[in-house]
């Protein structure tokens, strides 16, 4: 393979990875547990939401990870996860989510 085709190859990667990153959407909020206690890294969280995200991380004990609200089309607040936030637990944040911020 020579070197144009090689750096083609790499711009066609770093736009994918571009075109992925834009069509996710950048959060409105992120939440990061380290060590156990929950913070707010961006962005504003309703009180009751966050106070809800910790008692599930302490049920749970999850050590590390985030929680991003993302603003979809019609306006709307989804949540996406890091993956050290286990799937099994996702529903309850979601939960939380529904009753106190979106």
């Amino acid at each position: 393979m020579s070197l144009p085709h090689i750096l083609l190859l790499v711009l066609a990667l770093a736009g994918a990875a571009g075109l992925v990153y834009f069509l996710r959407g950048s959060p409105e909020w992120r939440l990061e547990v380290e060590g156990g206690r929950l913070k707010v890294r961006r962005g504003n969280v309703p009180g009751r939401f966050f106070a809800d995200c910790e008692q599930i991380c302490r049920d749970w004990r999850i050590e590390k990870g985030r929680i991003e609200g993302v603003r979809r089309e019609g306006g709307r607040v989804s949540l996406r996860f890091s993956k050290e936030i286990p799937a099994e637990h996702h529903q309850r944040f979601r939960n939380a989510w529904g009753f106190h911020g979106g």
